[in-house]
């Protein structure tokens, strides 16, 4: 799951460059990302759902969603 972490993060740098400075694991919570907010969220939401073929819904992304949740749906879709 580290590299996939590792990975992730790279990808997000470009919505949010301030993630590159931060220690990302499971446990991290999207409402730590600087500058995370309603619209923050939709970003995130459009990538994922582009980028790994998700098929999220708006409200699956809170502030409280750990990163690990978003690693388990983009391993399971890719595997």
């Amino acid at each position: 799951m580290k590299e996939m972490i590792l990975k992730l993060k790279e990808e997000l740098a470009e919505i949010f460059p301030e993630i590159v400075t931060m220690n990302i694991t499971p446990d991290t919570l999207l409402e730590e990302i600087p500058d995370w907010d309603s619209m923050a969220a939709i970003n995130l939401l459009v990538f994922l759902n582009d980028h790994y073929d998700l098929n999220l819904k708006q409200d699956s992304l809170t502030d409280d969603t750990p990163f690990g949740e978003i690693l388990e749906q983009i391993e399971e879709r890719v595997s």
